[in-house]
């Protein structure tokens, strides 16, 4: 084939090339009102209280979930001569609790505090 006949070839087989009709780019665009306000303003000090807050609770939640279903508790689990199906069951009850979490939004939006909320909620798993 020929330079010619390959450039003929491509052409008729090429895609319809897409216009862009300015009135459709128009509607899918995001407008945002310039005096866009916060409800509220939260200071910084408030944040960092926040953020040390949150990560301490981390700290302690990570060390908690790998104590509860990581290899140490297959090994206890092992030790008291339970089986694949039992530590199967035993492994998968944190994800079957997520199932609970529509509750427990339900609750934190009657709730008047979180912090009290999340002290009632948290405090006794971690205690265990």
């Amino acid at each position: 084939m020929s330079g010619h006949q390959e450039d003929h070839f491509l052409m008729e087989t090429s895609p319809i090339p897409i216009q862009e009709i300015p009135e459709d780019r128009a509607i899918t665009e995001t407008v945002l009102p310039l005096n866009l306000k916060p409800l509220f303003k939260i200071s910084k000090p408030e944040i960092r209280k926040s953020l040390k807050a949150l990560t301490l609770e981390s700290v302690f939640a990570t060390i908690f979930y790998n104590i509860i279903s990581g290899a140490l508790l297959s090994n206890f689990l092992l030790q008291l001569g339970a089986g694949a199906v039992e530590i199967g069951l035993l492994a998968s009850i944190p994800q079957i609790v997520n199932l609970l979490q529509p509750l427990g939004a339900y609750l934190i939006d009657r709730s008047t505090s979180f912090r009290w909320y999340a002290i009632y909620v948290f405090t006794p798993s971690r205690l265990l």
